[in-house]
C-alpha cells in the first residue's frame, strides 16, 4: 500500500524533476529530503559545461536546478542562472558553508539582505534552567524509590566477584569538562588492564570499544548490562549537575580524543543516562550513526523529544536490543 501511494503521489501530485549538480554530504542530505517528499531528483557529481546542463534540462524536462559544488565557481553559477531564467525554471544555490555546518544554520534577513545565522541550541535560557530543575527532582525521586533494589544489586555484585560495588571512571561532559562517572561494577576488578589486550577485537568500527562476548564481564554484570541496571548509579551524577537524564552518552576520554570537529559538537549539552541512540539500537549502531543521532538531539532539542526518549527507553531496556 505504501509503494502504491508513493508512486500515486509521485505521478499525480509531485511530478517535479530536479537536477542537483554537486557531491558530498549536503547533496546526500538534499536527495534524502526529496525522497521523503516523493520528488524525482537527478544527481550529477561532475562539473559539466553549462551548455551540457541546458541539453539535460531540455531532454529530461527538468523543472528545477540546484547547484551544490564547493567551492562555488561564481561565473559557472551565473551562467547556469541565465540558462534557467531563459528556460523559465527554478534555480537555487546551496552556500558552501552548509557543507561544514549542515543543520546549524538558519536563513534570515538583515534589512532586506539574505543572511545565514548560526542557530544556537534551543537548550538554553529558561529551557536549560527547567531541564536542570527537572533532572534534580527526578533523580531525587528515583534514588529514593530504587534504594532497596540498589542495595540488593550491591549484595549480588559482592557475592559474585571480588572488587568494589561501584566502578568509577573519568568521562568527558559538557564543553569538554572532565568528571567522575559512576556505575555498578559489571566487570572483573582489573578490567581496564585487560582492555589493552582486547582493543583490536572490538565489534564496532570507529574510536569506540564494544565487544559482544567481552571476557571481562562477570555473571551478575551480564545480567545488569542486559537490563541496563548498571547505569542507575549515574543518577548521582545527574543530582550533582554533571549529567542529565536525557542527552548524548558521556564518552571515555581516549575515545573522545579521536573526535573530529563535527563529533565534538555533541559536547554542547550535558551527557545523559539515556538518549536517541540508546532507543535506536544501542551497541548495534555504528559509530557514525551514533554521532548523527546525538547531533540531531543537540540541534533539535525539545521537551517532547526528551519525554519521547524517556518513554521509549523502557521498552528498549526490556527488549534488550543491542544490550551487551
Amino acid at each position: 500500500l505504501k509503494y502504491i501511494l508513493r508512486n500515486f503521489f509521485r505521478i499525480f501530485f509531485y511530478p517535479s524533476r530536479i537536477l542537483i549538480l554537486g557531491k558530498g554530504k549536503i547533496v546526500r542530505a538534499i536527495k534524502e529530503r526529496f525522497k521523503r517528499h516523493h520528488r524525482i531528483s537527478l544527481i550529477i557529481g561532475e562539473k559539466i559545461p553549462s551548455q551540457k546542463v541546458k541539453e539535460i534540462i531540455e531532454k529530461r524536462k527538468i523543472e528545477e536546478v540546484i547547484v551544490a559544488f564547493f567551492p562555488i565557481d561564481h561565473k559557472y553559477v551565473l551562467d547556469l542562472a541565465d540558462i534557467c531564467e531563459e528556460l523559465g525554471i527554478k534555480f537555487s544555490v546551496v552556500p558552501d558553508i552548509l557543507e561544514l555546518r549542515l543543520g546549524d544554520l538558519a536563513m534570515d534577513t538583515l534589512l532586506g539582505i539574505p543572511v545565514l545565522n548560526l542557530r544556537p541550541t534551543t537548550l538554553s535560557g529558561i529551557n536549560l534552567f527547567l531541564k536542570n530543575l527537572f533532572d534534580v527532582f527526578a533523580s531525587i525521586l528515583l534514588i529514593s524509590l530504587l534504594s532497596i533494589p540498589f542495595l540488593i544489586v550491591a549484595v549480588l555484585i559482592k557475592l559474585d566477584s571480588k572488587g568494589p560495588v561501584f566502578y568509577w571512571q573519568y568521562r568527558m561532559g559538557k564543553k569538554g569538562k572532565i568528571f567522575k562517572f559512576v556505575k555498578f561494577r559489571s566487570m572483573v576488578e582489573n578490567a581496564d588492564e585487560i582492555l589493552e589486550e582486547l582493543r583490536n577485537k572490538s565489534d564496532r568500527k570507529g574510536p569506540v570499544f564494544k565487544m559482544k562476548n567481552d571476557p571481562r564481564i562477570t555473571r551478575v554484570g551480564r545480567f545488569l548490562r542486559r537490563l541496563s541496571l548498571d547505569e542507575f548509579p549515574q543518577l548521582w551524577n545527574v543530582l550533582k549537575g554533571e549529567m542529565s537524564l536525557v542527552g548524548p552518552r558521556p564518552q571515555v576520554l581516549w575515545e573522545a580524543e579521536h573526535y573530529d570537529k563535527e563529533a565534538k559538537r555533541r559536547l554542547r549539552v550535558k551527557p545523559g543516562i539515556t538518549g536517541l541512540w540508546q532507543i535506536s539500537g544501542r551497541a548495534e549502531l555504528p559509530f557514525d550513526e551514533m554521532i548523527k543521532l546525538d547531533l540531531f538531539y543537540v540541534q533539535n532539542w525539545s521537551w517532547e523529544l526528551d519525554f519521547m526518549i524517556l518513554l521509549k527507553t523502557i521498552p528498549a531496556v526490556l527488549l534488550q536490543k543491542g544490550a551487551y
